[in-house]
């Protein structure tokens, strides 16, 4: 009895970790290539101490304006769920101060 109690608690736990692992995987976007560019971007907030720095990668055909915008609008938007400027809680307010493009060295 208890064997096959342990062998269904086995077979349930294997299960919910491969189902968990597809999530992850399927709901993730691809890694950018090693060299593509980056954007550094600077955030200001009257509420916030200091700047905020957060890079990201470059979309091909886009910019480093066009990517700090879209972390602006998450900063800027209540409903936003992604995490920046030491995970910040304030949603409104925030200003884009600069954005420089930089690819990393071979």
């Amino acid at each position: 009895m208890h064997r096959r109690f342990r062998i269904l608690l086995w077979a349930a736990g294997t299960g919910f970790l491969t189902a968990f692992a597809y999530a992850l995987a399927a709901g993730s976007a691809p890694a950018p290539p090693a060299n593509a560019p980056t954007a550094t971007c600077v955030f200001t907030n009257p509420g916030f101490a200091g700047k905020c720095q957060q890079n990201t990668p470059v979309a091909a055909g886009s910019n480093e304006q066009k990517a700090c915008e879209s972390i602006l609008r998450c900063l800027n938007d209540s409903r936003c769920t992604a995490t920046f400027c030491q995970a910040t809680e304030i949603r409104t307010g925030w200003k884009l101060e600069s954005a420089k493009i930089s690819t990393p060295a071979r």
